[in-house]
């Protein structure tokens, strides 16, 4: 089976204070969070991409977001489909928020 992939329908820009990440989820309302990768002991950082920004024309400000408590390297995630919980996945482990 061979799956094609199109142009992106709509662009984010923006700009944000961490060095990167590898966790990206979307909620039930199309508003997107992401997980900023870490080296050990540091906390990583959770921010919120408005959906409200994707398709503007201009770089969006990234808001100051939330510092976790675990000082875990996370790699993925997702959002339940009703919107109230979050599963986090790292190595090794996974962590419900």
């Amino acid at each position: 089976m061979t799956a094609e992939l199109s142009r992106p329908i709509y662009n984010l820009v923006h700009s944000w204070d961490q060095h990167n990440c590898e966790t990206l989820m979307v909620d039930p309302h199309g508003e997107v969070y992401v997980v900023s990768k870490v080296a050990a002991h540091q906390h990583p950082k959770l921010v919120h991409l408005p959906a409200s920004a994707w398709g503007a024309h201009h770089r969006v400000q990234v808001n100051d977001g939330i510092l976790m408590q675990k000082t875990t390297t996370f790699v993925g995630g997702d959002i339940s489909p009703d919107g109230h919980e979050v599963r986090l996945g790292a190595s090794p482990g996974i962590y419900d928020c």
